[in-house]
């Protein structure tokens, strides 16, 4: 199904707020959520291409998910 004009704005301003909180959190933060989430790495890969042990890795991730959805809550 197709959004509905509200559902399409929602989502352009949820995208956008996620975007903006981005470019706020810390570089290695950052790169590691794109990794992750957008470019769809998994953790070994990640950990791999950066040289980190993959539990860095995933308390890294933890700590840049919640950096990005505290920003994008004050955001809201």
């Amino acid at each position: 199904t197709t959004p509905s004009p509200e559902e399409s704005v929602i989502i352009n301003q949820r995208t956008a707020h996620f975007e903006a909180s981005l470019n706020e959190i810390p570089k290695d933060y950052r790169q590691i959520i794109e990794m992750r989430f957008l470019e769809e790495y998994s953790y070994e890969e990640i950990a791999e291409k950066l040289g980190r042990p993959i539990n860095t890795i995933k308390t890294q991730i933890r700590r840049a998910k919640a950096a990005v959805c505290k920003l994008i809550i004050e955001k809201e």
